[in-house]
């Protein structure tokens, strides 16, 4: 399993809509097969609150990340390793390390499905059905919308859309949407970062003295 995919364009003469969505699928595919290490802000948005988490992402292929909170400010400090199967949490308010099996954590897991894990897996047919919807422009950047209709339905979430860049083939914007259509969460990744030279070990690293408690 990669997770560089956690877990994404140009308008004009450059813009190529004419591709189909086979191309576009090899397209994204090879831009991350190309990835050794990746770094991405992401805004987390609840539909239904309004409110809205700043993260910053590290993807290191096959199994390893890290996503540490930003903002708001009671989560400034607080991170989360994902490391092979198990995730490591850091509470600052306890300065403890939650160690738990990674399927133990489901929401963690979830994101790092969606956003961490292998291309391949994205648009595998037997997983979801794949939809290229056309070309729209995002923050004045064009881009191939994708949507993905799960074939195995979890919770609340029955799909999903992708805004892909035109070109750079990395993800801009993912909505989530329930059975009624409605848009559940959205997902906005910036400032993409690509096989920068990352050290597997500083990905890893916990505050020294962090008490590691294993959560059952």
């Amino acid at each position: 399993m990669r997770y560089v995919w956690v877990v994404l364009v140009v308008a004009g003469a450059a813009f190529a809509q004419g591709l189909t969505l086979d191309q576009v699928e090899a397209a994204v595919e090879d831009t991350f097969d190309a990835i050794d290490d990746a770094t991405v802000e992401l805004v987390l948005i609840d539909a239904a609150s309004g409110d809205s988490i700043d993260l910053r992402a590290i993807f290191l292929p096959p199994d390893l990340a890290r996503v540490e909170f930003v903002a708001p400010f009671y989560l400034e400090d607080q991170f989360i390793v994902l490391d092979g199967e198990l995730t490591y949490t850091y509470l600052p308010v306890t300065d403890q390390v939650l160690r738990q099996a990674r399927a133990e954590s489901e929401q963690l897991g979830g994101l790092f499905a969606a956003f961490g894990g292998d291309a391949d897996q994205v648009f595998d047919r037997d997983q979801n059905e794949v939809t290229l919807l056309g070309f729209e422009a995002l923050e004045d950047q064009p881009t191939y919308l994708i949507d993905f209709q799960l074939k195995r339905p979890e919770s609340s979430l029955v799909g999903f859309q992708l805004w892909v860049a035109d070109g750079e083939w990395l993800p801009l914007q993912f909505q989530g949407y329930d059975a009624e259509g409605k848009v559940t969460a959205t997902i906005r990744f910036s400032n993409w970062q690509l096989n920068t030279g990352l050290d597997p070990e500083d990905v890893r690293a916990l505050p020294p003295g962090a008490a590691v408690v294993d959560q059952e």
